[in-house]
């Protein structure tokens, strides 16, 4: 069956032990075979095996094996046999001496992770040791004619778990032996192993078997945790996630990954002198884990900011675990940026925050447009039915041509803020969509805005506003008429909306150092708070003015003028204080 002298003597020790039934011996020749067997014994009692399976298969297969391998084989397909048949196996033997396994159990085959069924028990001797032990047990079978029971327990992977097996040689009473039909149950745990032999095993032997286990299952156990330990620290050494490890008295890192080292810009000399507590941003709260440590426990998950080399500070979460690394115990401490999640929450934060801010800008732009296109329309409304009375009785009509005159001009003007309205609407839309078409062209700057002031006088002086204008008269850039004129209309005119009667505003037009123009535009009315700086050259902004004054207009003027300003290529700035005043400076190049 092998080509191995020392299997073949192991093979025929085990044989003889078995048939002469010495126990000791048995005992002997296992642990040499570095296999624990703690017990072996034929005929048992079949009321006391560890298993229902193995105890049908006991009570069952015996008879069917009388009837020779085919009817042991028919027996396994039988539905009422599947559990039987699914923790068996059954080997024939051949004429060279070897032994053919015909069927293979599910379960045996799953938990090997390897079918049987085909296979020569001669290739199995080639990969375990644990053949030799079944073909000594088969063949010790086979010559007695009797069953055998025995529990095994052998190798790393078979710590935790006891084999126990019911062999039958299978063949009729007097005629020869076919091969074996063999019950397999695996028990999962460290066995203690009961005496089945209807004599019973000597009680010294199985004392001395369990006691051998026990010491077997305890170095076991040890040797894994150690080459655990060992994988453990290899994985976390070559993994990414920063890996520390801190003595129980929470005073110094005893272990770290070459992650953490690179995180925290460490060797192995600068770990000794690492002090946890500089990791933290927020000395309470490593004050509060180094507490829990000290007192016995392990500190939950935390996220806290955490300083890293080079000055870098990052959002990280923590995870703690009291155990034993590397050969000692400590607290494991895990590290994972949450930096980038971090840095796209407040960004959520801050663009729900812009949604509901555009929101509310929104829903005032509407209350305030509805406001402001209803007042021109109410007007033009109005004084186009005093016309249309007036003209309707003639004999009235010279008397009130004046009144007809002075209603024309009210249409005319209503007429004007409408379409102004309508204009800022439209410019608002086009500069958000991009869509805005600029025709530049050589401009004298000083006439475009002499032409917004003459527009804009009437406005000043029934207010009550002062206007004085300084414009350089050589200032010369290549612009949009339009657009300059617009920039001109809108920050003007919001200089003289935002001041009271007897304030004053003042225009000043220069050339800049790089040749560019530069327009000041200066008031000393209601001014901008600090906070509202920013916000009010957004579309549908407006400056607040005292408490109990009303407020028109919706919010556009500045906002397009800024936009009109920056697609030119130029800068808006702002200066303000409340209740002194605002100054605005655009340069154009």
């Amino acid at each position: 069956m092998t080509d191995s002298p020392a299997a073949d003597v192991l093979v025929q020790s085990m044989t003889r032990a078995l048939l002469d039934d010495r126990e000791a011996a048995i005992e002997g020749i296992f642990k040499s075979a570095d296999l624990v067997l703690p017990y072996a014994c034929w005929t048992p009692d079949v009321a006391t095996l560890p298993h229902a399976t193995l105890r049908a298969f006991a009570e069952s297969m015996p008879l069917f094996a009388r009837g020779g391998m085919a009817a042991v084989l028919d027996a396994l397909q039988a539905p009422s046999h599947a559990e039987i048949a699914a923790n068996s196996l059954v080997v024939r033997l051949l004429d060279d001496g070897d032994m053919e396994y015909v069927h293979y159990g599910e379960t045996l085959a799953g938990t090997g992770g390897y079918s049987w069924a085909g296979q020569r028990l001669s290739s199995m001797a080639t990969r375990t040791h644990f053949a030799r032990y079944y073909q000594a047990g088969y063949l010790a079978a086979g010559k007695r004619r009797k069953t055998l029971y025995t529990e095994n327990a052998g190798g790393a992977g078979f710590a935790v778990r006891t084999w126990c097996r019911f062999v039958v040689p299978v063949g009729a009473p007097r005629g020869p032996i076919e091969g074996f039909a063999v019950g397999n149950i695996g028990l999962s745990g460290p066995p203690m192993w009961r005496a089945v032999s209807p004599r019973g095993a000597s009680p010294e032997i199985v004392a001395r078997c369990n006691d051998r286990h026990r010491r077997f299952a305890l170095e076991t156990a040890a040797a894994l945790t150690r080459a655990a330990d060992r994988s453990a620290v290899q994985m976390l050494d070559g993994g990414p996630i920063p890996f520390g490890l801190l003595a129980v008295d929470a005073s110094r890192l005893r272990y770290a990954n070459a992650g953490f080292l690179d995180a925290f810009g460490l060797d192995a000399q600068g770990l000794a002198a690492f002090e946890p507590a500089s990791m933290f941003a927020d000395t309470a709260i490593w004050k509060k884990v180094a507490e829990t440590i000290v007192a016995g426990g392990a500190p939950e998950q935390i996220e806290t900011d955490i300083m890293l080399a080079r000055g870098r500070k990052a959002h990280m979460r923590l995870t703690f675990a009291r155990g034993s690394y590397n050969g000692g115990a400590g607290i494991a401490i895990w590290l994972i940026d949450l930096s980038q999640r971090r840095a796209l929450e407040l960004e959520l934060v801050a663009a729900r925050e812009a949604a509901e801010e555009a929101a509310r800008a929104k829903a005032g732009f509407l209350a305030a447009m509805s406001h402001d296109l209803r007042t021109p329309l109410n007007a033009i409304i109005g004084f186009g039915e005093l016309i249309a009375r007036i003209a309707s009785d003639p004999a009235k009509g010279p008397a009130q041509l004046a009144k007809i005159a002075d209603y024309a001009t009210s249409v005319t003007h209503s007429g004007e803020l409408l379409r102004t309205l309508v204009e800022n609407v439209l410019e608002a839309a086009r500069l958000e969509s991009g869509k805005l078409e600029l025709a530049r062209e050589r401009l004298n700057v000083a006439d475009t805005l002499g032409l917004a002031l003459e527009t804009l006088a009437m406005a000043a002086s029934q207010k009550g506003v002062s206007l004085a204008a300084d414009l350089a008269p050589d200032v010369e850039i290549e612009a949009d008429a339009r657009a300059l004129s617009q920039i001109a209309l809108n920050l003007i005119g919001n200089a003289i909306k935002y001041t009271d009667a007897g304030g004053a505003v003042r225009v000043r037009l220069t050339r800049d150092d790089d040749g560019g123009a530069e327009l000041e535009i200066a008031d000393n009315g209601c001014g901008i708070g600090p906070t509202d700086l920013a916000r009010v050259v957004k579309p549908f902004e407006r400056g607040e003015r005292e408490a109990g004054t009303p407020r028109d207009g919706v919010g556009l003027g500045l906002a397009i003028a800024k936009g009109l300003v920056e697609a030119q290529n130029g800068t808006l700035d702002i200066a303000s204080s409340p209740g002194k005043g605002t100054t605005i400076v655009v340069r154009l190049p």
